[in-house]
């Protein structure tokens, strides 16, 4: 919680699903921001599938690339 009151910009968490969890136990996300790429692997972690908090969460901003992939804006309602 300190270092949300400390001056500074936003941290960002690039592929870290076991950081994103913990500061979500924490209280401690306001928003995220996820990449969704258009292929299905059949493997891999959860990004939410140990937390202990729930996190309500609300689409403010959703971006499709030329790519296929969408980019999503998620503001955390606690």
């Amino acid at each position: 919680m300190k270092l949300k009151q400390e001056p500074g910009k936003d941290i960002a968490i690039y592929g870290s699903a076991s950081i994103v969890r913990a500061l979500t136990d924490l209280g401690l996300i306001e928003e995220y921001q996820l990449t969704v790429h258009p292929v299905a692997l059949g493997s891999g972690k959860a990004l939410f599938g140990d937390i202990q908090r729930r996190a309500n969460l609300k689409l403010i901003k959703n971006k499709v690339l030329p790519s296929g992939v969408v980019r999503l804006y998620l503001r955390v309602c606690w």
